[in-house]
């Protein structure tokens, strides 16, 4: 491909010159005067300044010896020097493009007038190759990535309910589980305890799954529990129903008076009354649904202390709790332990230790020699083997049952 003989011509001047602006006002006039298809091009996967950086090295390398004046702009590389007589002009310019960088190379001889292909494909096959050390470098100059730690994945003996009542279309669930809260310590497997509840309520419970509402991690929020408790259940339970309230998080005593609340996703200890749910409420809500039956099962406790239980900052856990008891005769309250203790949880299974038997337990373990499981069944079946594993943790947790009907049959 020839070029304007007055192009090749500025070429030497200005490398003779040694004036740098001439130089580069060159590339722009030789690239102007050889057509867009002139020139070699080539994508290289690789961010522009180290493709630049690459380039130069080569450059350096390769054409230092030659006599060579050596200009850089924000887009190009221009190189001009002599080989026998002749004085060559090579650009480089770099455009980013969607796979990388596309490096176009342009050799322009004074001799023929004439672009060399061939010696621009040599030349950038010397950047590729250099471009293995650049990078190299840079990635070992970056800091190293932190390592990622993968999450422990669970597994119970308890997780998979077998199917066991039949289809009860009047009952609900409403069921509660949050371990990641929005700015307070974990809750250890409150979300777990809750999922896998969910799976017993229409497996072994016999509730419909479109009756059943789950809130969890952010959907578990002080408006989320108050929407449901308050308008959703009411407005869908019947006389017919019995109704199912599950819990497993964390519970936090007003410092001031003991009052037991249930912290939301979104509560803060240190503003119990308007970031938080007291139970006295929940359970005065779930009393006056037309439900003929409910039951409440809560793994979580209010001394301030423990795996499960909350205090404002700067306060000591040393609040005499005040747990409310059920305002209705028809509601049933198991919960996973005394006013004063800590509720904790199974690390090899996963679960709230008052969650995992009170999960075996609906499975079958709590039930008596006619096949059924009863409240009263229940507790001691919960009772026993939470007692027995916090003790080995050498503390104390005693499961509570308040009912005026511990013979009610659970199934």
């Amino acid at each position: 491909m020839k070029i304007s003989r007055v192009v090749a011509t500025a070429a030497c001047v200005a490398f003779l010159s040694g004036d740098a602006s001439a130089q580069f006002g060159l590339a722009a006039a030789v690239e102007k005067a050889i057509p867009r298809e002139a020139g070699s091009r080539r994508i290289f996967d690789a961010p522009v300044p180290q493709v630049r950086e690459a380039t130069v090295f080569v450059m350096q390398k390769y054409r230092r010896a030659s006599g060579w004046t050596f200009t850089e702009g924000s887009d190009r590389i221009t190189a001009v020097f002599i080989v026998g007589g002749t004085t060559l002009t090579e650009t480089y310019t770099f455009e980013e493009s969607l796979a990388g960088t596309s490096l176009h190379a342009l050799t322009v001889s004074s001799r023929d007038n004439a672009a060399h292909t061939r010696g621009e494909n040599e030349m950038l096959d010397l950047i590729s190759e250099a471009l293995v050390t650049v990078r190299l470098k840079a990635q070992a100059a970056s800091p190293a990535a932190p390592a990622v730690v993968a999450e422990p994945v669970y597994t119970s003996d308890a997780d998979e309910p077998l199917a066991r009542a039949a289809k009860n279309p009047d009952d609900y669930a409403l069921i509660v589980g949050i371990d990641q809260y929005q700015a307070l310590p974990a809750a250890k497997f409150g979300q777990r305890d809750a999922e896998s509840f969910k799976r017993y309520a229409v497996a072994t419970l016999g509730i419909p799954e479109e009756n059943v509402i789950l809130l969890t991690g952010a959907r578990a929020t002080r408006t989320g529990l108050a929407k449901y408790i308050e308008e959703w259940l009411p407005r869908n339970v019947s006389e017919k129903s019995r109704l199912w309230f599950f819990y497993s998080g964390h519970g936090a005593p007003e410092a001031s008076d003991g009052t037991a609340y249930l912290l939301p996703w979104d509560g803060d200890p240190a503003y119990l009354k308007t970031s938080a749910y007291p139970l006295s409420t929940l359970y005065a809500k779930l009393s006056a649904t037309k439900a003929r039956e409910i039951i409440v099962a809560l793994d979580s406790c209010f001394s301030g202390v423990g795996d499960r239980s909350l205090i404002a900052a700067g306060t000591r856990p040393l609040v005499s709790v005040v747990v409310a008891k059920p305002a209705s005769s028809k509601l049933t309250a198991l919960t996973a332990s005394a006013a004063n203790e800590t509720a904790g949880s199974l690390d090899s299974q996963g679960h709230g230790a008052f969650t995992y038997y009170l999960l075996k337990g609906l499975g079958g373990a709590a039930a008596g020699k006619d096949g059924h499981v009863t409240m009263e069944s229940m507790r001691s079946y919960v009772l026993s083997n939470v007692q027995r594993e916090a003790r080995r943790q050498n503390r104390e947790q005693t499961p509570q049952l308040v009912s005026g009907k511990p013979s009610l049959r659970i199934y």
